[in-house]
């Protein structure tokens, strides 16, 4: 798919930081080498990053876990090693299984507990399946985790600068690290969910790259969005700069108890419970997908919210892997297209499911 956007020359990046990545990228690979063998060794590496404001000051830390032997674990002092670590790790792998994702989770997804749910069902669901072509999730834990929403939802904002300011140094480095080690095959996804989508929407609308030539961004998933319904009005911005993506899918449900909640919180109706509002102009390369007559979630809390259908529903999971792994299957659950101009589907599904 080719977006409405201008023109990106990677060349003049190249002119920029260069030299400075290549002289990292050396002297780091000589540290981390025999670490990346042993990564290569396992197929279960976590990579996180974590934003601590502790003492009002925002930091970012990082961390690479290898879960099948702890004692592997290392802690990158900055970046350039935590990309290093990972270039090096997917270098090794079979090239039809070495694409990562990066996730964004939402409010009080950051929480030890709640992370390691999670992580362990997106694992079964986008690492260990057979069709995907994912082995690695980058994720980012913010400091969501207050029990008010609206203290995490202003936290949000008062963090989203310095996080966009990062996540620009990620996005240039990823790609940079990218051509450097040769790893041409490899794209960028990003899974956001819930509270993290609102924390995506911030850091799209801060990213200022005017000229671009190529998606920086493959596929962009949002799921259960705690965004306005009409954010495609009110945000020129966030549509703008949707056109970084390749694709972008949005998952909402009318059943989403969750998001109920947040509409009352808010005084508006949320992008994940209602869809695009009436007036609402989506960009090409957006399409929506309506998941409320799913009903499989694999546990009785999601089942009732179903808030969380990306990690605990098999359907809307299939779904989203088809779009990460860009390979539609006929004999699976099919999209039926309800508005072509906003490019709305559902997922149909058996009566008797």
């Amino acid at each position: 798919m080719r977006n409405d956007c201008g023109f990106f020359n990677l060349y003049q990046l190249f002119l920029i930081y260069i030299v400075r990545v290549i002289m990292k990228y050396f002297f780091t690979c000589l540290i981390l080498f025999s670490l990346s063998v042993a990564y290569g060794q396992s197929q279960r590496i976590q990579y996180n990053v974590i934003v601590n404001n502790d003492d009002d000051k925002l930091q970012f830390d990082y961390e690479v876990v290898d879960l099948d032997d702890k004692s592997k674990s290392t802690t990158p002092r900055n970046i350039d090693e935590f990309l290093v670590a990972f270039f090096n790790d997917i270098s090794i792998l079979p090239a039809d299984k070495n694409q990562p994702l990066f996730y964004i989770h939402g409010m009080w997804g950051g929480k030890k507990f709640a992370f390691n749910r999670t992580y362990k069902m997106m694992e079964a669901l986008y690492l260990e399946n057979e069709a995907t072509d994912i082995a690695r999730i980058i994720s980012i834990k913010w400091p969501g985790n207050n029990m008010e929403y609206k203290v995490n939802k202003a936290t949000l904002y008062e963090i989203a600068p310095e996080v966009t300011e990062w996540f620009s140094n990620f996005l240039l480095k990823f790609h940079m690290y990218k051509y450097v080690s040769k790893s041409y095959n490899i794209s960028l996804d990003i899974l956001a969910h819930s509270l993290g989508t609102e924390l995506t929407k911030e850091i799209l609308c801060g990213i200022n790259y005017d000229n671009l030539e190529y998606p920086l961004i493959d596929n962009l998933i949002l799921a259960s969005p705690d965004l306005v319904t009409d954010v495609f009005e009110t945000t020129p911005c966030f549509t703008k700069n949707l056109c970084m993506t390749n694709e972008t899918h949005i998952y909402f449900s009318e059943r989403d108890l969750t998001l109920g909640v947040s509409n009352n919180l808010n005084k508006i109706d949320r992008l994940g419970r209602a869809g695009p509002s009436e007036k609402s102009s989506i960009p090409t390369n957006v399409c929506f997908i309506d998941v409320s007559d799913v009903k499989d979630e694999t546990n009785f809390s999601d089942l009732m919210t179903g808030h969380s259908s990306f990690r605990a529903s098999p359907i809307v999971s299939q779904d989203i892997l088809e779009v990460l792994t860009e390979q539609k299957q006929h004999d699976r659950v099919p999209r039926s297209l309800m508005n072509s101009e906003k490019r709305i589907y559902k997922l149909v599904v058996d009566e008797d499911q």
